[in-house]
């Protein structure tokens, strides 16, 4: 029997790394415990698959053996990380959740063993069958008015939603892409997911930078003088603009606006805060700030999480990480495989946007956190083909 093309691998292996990511989307169960455990199942059945395919490259993946600056700022980070997961206020939720991420962190680094150079497959996949996913859910389910997602959490299917718009930006013909953008915009108005929606405007800016630059000077000019209309519009009719602004974002609900919920999250905030201010340097254990919270059962800021959990040390370099790769990845927006590069940049954007109200800044446990990391550790230099 003739051995399957190089071709036809690679997307065979792409599609299911986007199956994968789709698989991490919905896994649910009728509890926390049940449904942490489908997550995890699935977290980890990729892991076969890598080692069969590429074996030593999966297991040292292209990235961390070409960029020693991020390996050498990983191992640090994990390493000053773990005492305190340790020795916090509940190492036995601590220190699995610090090795868990550890080895997502790994798990990320070696998908890029089994994707082409190009890489578009995979988050195409994601983002058609994810979107498609979600519109089942949503036209099948009877909502009552209520949230989409309200069984869940909106918030957190807000933020999977913007994951979905990025990697919309990898499907080749228009005609999808526009579908998933429109699809995304219903459902992010249906979970009411405020943050989720800019950050999610904030992908579709920083992906639009590209096209504008590659029109011609005299088209760049047009778009600037229609520009002008647009704004003296949008002042003319600048109160009934706001109404309707106020009316998505929710700024005047009696539960989320600015003057009650809002104000519910400035509270934990400075309470977050004042908890890293008691332990600036090491924090107070990888996953154990809620425990000291009173006013929520999280931070609500990814930041504020991340610096009352590890400290200002491994904030540091957590951030270091961050702004080492990003250099990476807008150096290479213009090479080869430009498009997947610049799409990692405008997930990082908005979901650096995101971070602001979201649980946590590094995490496992969701599609979207796990595309960040991947783009985190995009290999430097890409591997010419499945040898």
């Amino acid at each position: 029997m003739p051995k399957p093309t190089y071709r036809v691998r690679t997307f065979a292996l792409e599609t299911i790394v986007g199956l994968w990511l789709v698989g991490l989307l919905i896994a649910t169960g009728p509890n926390i415990i049940e449904s942490a455990t489908m997550r995890l199942a699935l977290f980890l059945w990729v892991v076969p698959l890598g080692l069969m395919v590429r074996g030593p490259r999966f297991v040292v993946p292209t990235a961390f053996r070409q960029d020693g600056i991020l390996s050498l700022l990983l191992v640090m980070f994990f390493l000053v990380a773990m005492p305190m997961a340790v020795a916090g206020a509940n190492p036995s939720v601590s220190v699995p959740l610090l090795l868990l991420t550890a080895g997502g962190v790994w798990i990320c680094g070696g998908l890029w063993e089994l994707l082409e150079e190009r890489g578009l497959v995979a988050p195409s996949v994601y983002s058609m069958v994810g979107t498609g996913t979600l519109l089942w859910t949503y036209f099948t389910i009877d909502w009552a008015g209520a949230r989409f997602g309200a069984g869940r959490n909106p918030n957190s299917l807000g933020l999977l939603i913007v994951s979905l718009v990025a990697a919309s930006y990898a499907i080749r013909y228009r005609t999808g892409r526009l579908f998933v953008l429109f699809a995304a915009g219903v459902l992010l108005l249906a979970s009411g997911s405020r943050s989720a929606l800019i950050g999610s405007l904030i992908v579709a800016g920083v992906m639009a930078i590209p096209w504008v630059k590659a029109r011609s000077r005299r088209l760049q000019i047009w778009l600037l003088v229609l520009s002008a209309p647009m704004l003296v519009g949008a002042l003319a009719v600048g109160p009934e603009l706001l109404d309707s602004i106020a009316g998505v974002l929710a700024w005047d609900d009696p539960y989320r606006g600015i003057e009650s919920g809002f104000t519910r999250r400035t509270l934990v905030w400075r309470e977050s805060l004042a908890l890293w201010q008691a332990s600036p340097i090491f924090g107070v254990g990888f996953r154990a700030h809620e425990a000291f919270l009173s006013t929520a059962s999280s931070a609500h800021n990814g930041y504020l999480a991340l610096l009352a959990e590890v400290g200002i040390i491994g904030a540091a370099l957590l951030g270091a990480v961050v702004a080492w790769r990003l250099r990476w990845l807008v150096k290479y927006h213009e090479a080869e495989w430009s498009q997947v590069a610049w799409i990692g940049l405008a997930l990082l954007a908005g979901y650096g946007f995101i971070a602001f109200f979201e649980r946590y800044f590094l995490n496992v446990g969701n599609p979207t956190s796990l595309l960040v990391i991947m783009f985190l550790v995009m290999p430097v230099q890409r591997r010419r083909g499945l040898r």
